[in-house]
């Protein structure tokens, strides 16, 4: 078994220095294995397991000396820490966890809490009723501080659907829930007999409404709880109506709703040799031209001409829609046109 050393060597100058050996007889006949150049400055050796200080506060490892002393105790301690059982954290989900991470199968055979989860990551939730038992009621329940918790609503996407928000369940069943709050958590609040089991699937995407089916089996009206018609794409009801321009040999004062409107489309052409020009009106009759004020004038250029005006959100008429034709652009004209002479349409609403 061979054993550390001492030998003193030269160095390139001659100069004597010593240096740590191995000897690998143990007996001090060597042969002898260079550690590494470890004198000091007055000859005194420095042996390496013993070089340096200690730290403040901290002791070398009970049983041992040296670096080597130091190295075992620094692996027990790290073997220790990488061995030892993380703390159980039933509302941690680990963030390397794929989409559509399951929670349970989660039991209970009385009235107490399924499962609390910290959703934090996550969209939404698919949580199944597998079993009901008899007589059991489950509700949900939302919390950002895991201590005070809100009801909070879940959507089926089975057929038939019901678009109605639940908050409890009395049945089997499959419903989707958004992550509103940091924790979530099912919880049976009246127990009546035997077992009550949930599994649930956490979600990276958010609850988007269309993920719940409107439907039912007898194909019946199903309600639509919103202000408003809806109606088929090919029904003309909600649809704009078209009024026929053609212009008579007058001024043609034309009534077009005698209650309040939008107009939203005009398309007319001018086949004329000379300018002509369209008068709307906010009045529930045929305006009195020359008298009437125009709330819009617009010209329409010769031999061809037209104007074509479409607006998204409709000019309002709040009293009505009327129009007229004349041959100047004055509010006070009365110059006729001849028939003919300007086409086209209006849409309104």
């Amino acid at each position: 078994m061979g054993a550390l050393a001492t030998k003193t060597i030269k160095d390139g100058a001659g100069a004597n220095f010593t240096e740590r050996c191995w000897d690998e007889s143990g007996s001090g006949d060597g042969p002898y294995q260079r550690i590494g150049q470890l004198a000091k400055a007055d000859g005194t050796v420095i042996d390496p397991a013993q070089d340096g200080v200690d730290g403040t506060g901290i002791s070398a490892p009970s049983g041992g000396s040296g670096i080597r002393g130091w190295l075992s105790g620094i692996y027990q301690r790290l073997g220790a820490l990488l061995s030892a059982t993380a703390p159980a954290d039933a509302n941690r989900v680990p963030v390397s966890q794929r989409d559509m991470l399951t929670i349970g199968p989660s039991s209970v055979t009385s009235a107490a809490v399924l499962f609390s989860q910290d959703v934090s990551g996550f969209g939404s939730l698919a949580l199944q009723v597998t079993s009901i038992g008899a007589g059991n009621t489950i509700v949900y329940e939302a919390s950002n501080d895991n201590s005070t918790w809100y009801f909070v609503s879940g959507y089926s996407p089975l057929l038939p659907a019901s678009d109605s928000a639940q908050y409890l369940t009395t049945l089997t069943d499959l419903l989707l829930f958004p992550c509103v709050a940091k924790y979530f958590r099912a919880r049976v609040s009246s127990y009546g007999s035997g077992t009550v089991t949930v599994v649930t699937a956490l979600r990276f995407a958010p609850l988007n409404r269309s993920d719940v089916f409107i439907g039912n089996v007898t194909s019946s009206p199903v309600p639509i709880s919103f202000s408003g018609l809806v109606v088929p794409a090919s029904s003309a009801i909600g649809a704009m109506t078209r009024a026929r321009v053609a212009s008579a040999a007058s001024t043609n004062a034309t009534s077009v709703k005698a209650t309040e409107g939008r107009l939203y489309e005009i398309h007319v052409a001018n086949t004329s040799a000379a300018m002509k020009f369209l008068k709307l009106y906010d009045k529930a009759s045929a305006p009195t031209v020359g008298t009437d004020m125009p709330v819009a004038t617009y010209p329409i250029a010769a031999n061809g001409g037209r104007i074509d005006i479409v607006s998204i959100n409709g000019q309002s008429f709040p009293n009505g829609l009327a129009y007229a034709i004349t041959g100047a652009v004055g509010d006070a004209d009365t110059t006729a046109v001849a028939a003919n002479d300007v086409t086209g349409e209006l849409l309104y609403a």
